[in-house]
């Protein structure tokens, strides 16, 4: 197995040699998925705020929820996609930001199921919250005093829960954090085979990548951390005296988003480096007049042993649409 020094080389080598093109594909993904899913929470919102509160409402306003979600998974595919292809340095442009609309008849599948399983898993987890704040009677009273201290329980309450939220996230996506991966190498396989690949992949690998995503992204996290705290602590205005304070200020916001960008960047380069090396690790083997030989073993994991003489015992790449 290749050891995690490697790994983490081998990050800052892809990262190094794609920074802008990824940071400027982030980006374009980002105001792509906050256009697309404001297109459907919109009309959802509406359906909730001015609407009679009737069922079709509320089943049109979750449709449309839902159809938000699967915008995101669809652009996430694409961007995932986009930075596999980095890792493995093959051509890359930024269409494939759009790959996921590009091939929709077997991606948008995929994005349903994605998505579906988000919304089951968010629900569950709003009934849950519900139940334990009613249980601890988190209702705001009628006493205007008396407002205060349930107002400030109430909001530890939901960051408590907000943050068991996120690690439940994690704590299930994470054995199907290749999905996406092995469906782009793998399109033939059912949706189940596919996610049940992605588990085996990941197997024993689940500490490695939480390591390698924290250790990529942990400088630019601290330096932004730092900037924020600056951002909170110096002056914004822009009275009399006070412009060199606000310039200082918009240079911290500025150190802050560069870093926060970076840190993400770098962290989603971590799934598909320890993908590439599930699916074909590098050993370092000792022959006898004392060199080091590298060599690349294509393991048939992706296939889960069934067709290890066939599509993997080749050497060609697996179908992919459009190419």
């Amino acid at each position: 197995m290749t050891s995690f020094k490697q790994l983490f080389a081998r990050l800052n080598q892809v990262f190094a040699a794609n920074r802008g093109n990824a940071l400027f594909a982030l980006f374009l993904t980002l105001l792509c998925e906050t256009v697309g899913m404001m297109c459907f929470f919109l009309p959802s919102l509406m359906l909730l705020t001015h609407g009679a509160g009737a069922f079709n409402d509320v089943f049109f306003a979750l449709l449309l929820v839902f159809c938000a979600l699967v915008v995101w998974v669809l652009f996430q595919y694409g961007f995932l996609v986009l930075i596999l292809r980095m890792v493995r340095r093959e051509f890359v442009t930024l269409g494939y930001v759009f790959y996921g609309f590009r091939s929709l008849r077997r991606t948008l599948p995929l994005a349903a199921v994605v998505a579906g399983a988000v919304c089951l898993l968010s629900f569950a987890f709003a009934v849950l919250s519900h139940l334990l704040s009613a249980r601890l009677g988190l209702a705001l009273p009628a006493d205007g005093m008396a407002q205060f201290a349930a107002l400030g329980k109430s909001v530890r309450f939901v960051g408590v829960m907000l943050a068991a939220y996120l690690l439940l996230l994690v704590a299930v996506g994470i054995h199907f954090v290749f999905i996406f991966y092995v469906h782009y190498d793998r399109a033939e396989g059912n949706l189940l085979s596919l996610f049940g690949k992605s588990a085996r992949l990941m197997r024993g690998r689940r500490f490695r990548l939480l390591g390698l995503a924290l250790r990529a992204g942990a400088r630019n996290l601290a330096l932004a951390a730092v900037a924020l705290l600056a951002v909170l602590f110096v002056p914004a205005t822009n009275e009399a005296g006070s412009g060199g304070l606000s310039l200082v200020s918009a240079l911290c916001n500025l150190v802050y988003l560069v870093n926060v960008y970076t840190a993400l960047l770098r962290m989603y380069f971590a799934v598909p480096v320890l993908y590439t090396d599930a699916v074909s690790p590098t050993l370092d083997v000792r022959v006898p007049d004392g060199d080091s030989v590298v060599l690349a073993e294509a393991a048939a994991l992706l296939a889960g042993g069934e067709d290890a003489d066939g599509a993997a015992g080749d050497g060609a790449e697996p179908p992919r649409d459009g190419e």
